[in-house]
Order: structure tokens, then sequence, then C-alpha cells
């Protein structure tokens, strides 16, 4: 991923405050043109999809510029690491069961209705 150039070496603390999202351009020199998301206090972690100020602060779509590090190899590139951690989710779902009684409910009030009005 394009990400991973910006991940860990000497810059890797301050680039921790941008993802790269896509490259839209690379020059002869090498220099690549970037789509990035950047959050201005940095990530809470180094992880792909490590959240903005405890997914508290607003991300911004910023262009970057990346420039090759002069003497630099594929060798020197980190790969961000994946958050595995499992979330819990809590709260209601709609069934099969619960969506024959909305609809069983909904044929016997306009039935209900037609009889009333016919009334």
């Amino acid at each position: 991923m394009v990400d991973d150039l910006t991940n860990g070496g000497s810059y890797g603390d301050l680039n921790n405050a941008y993802r790269v999202v896509t490259a839209s351009d690379i020059n002869d020199a090498g220099v690549i043109s970037a789509t990035a998301i950047k959050c201005a206090s940095g990530y809470d972690n180094t992880d792909h999809f490590a959240t903005c100020g405890n997914g508290l602060e607003t991300e911004t779509v910023v262009a970057v510029k990346l420039i090759p590090i002069q003497g630099a190899t594929s060798a020197d590139i980190e790969s961000r690491s994946v958050d595995t951690s499992t979330v819990t989710r809590e709260g209601a779902s709609v069934t099969l069961l619960s969506l024959f009684f909305l609809l069983a409910f909904r044929v016997l009030r306009d039935s209900l209705l037609t009889i009333t009005s016919a009334v």
C-alpha cells in the first residue's frame, strides 16, 4: 500500500498525522502526488485503521507530495500493522420473526381501517 511509504523511519512520528489514500501521479524524479487524510494531533497509533484523537477529532482531506529518501530501498519500507481486536456489538436487531409481526400488524390495521370507513 502507498500508505506504508510514510510509516516508520526517522520521520515516522511526523508522518503519523497522515494516512495516504490514493496516489495520483509520479514524476521522473520519483516524487509522488497523492491524496491523504490528516489528523492534526496525529493518529492514536500507527495501525492502518487507527482513530484520530480517540475518535473525537475530525480528519481533513489534503493533497500531499511524497519525496523519495535518497539511498532508501524497498527493504526500508515498514508495513503498517492492522488492528485485529474484536468489537462486541450490543443492541437490537431486526429478525425475520419481527418483520413478520410488523407485516401482520400492517395488514390487520389496514383491514380494520377499511371496515371502519365502510361503516
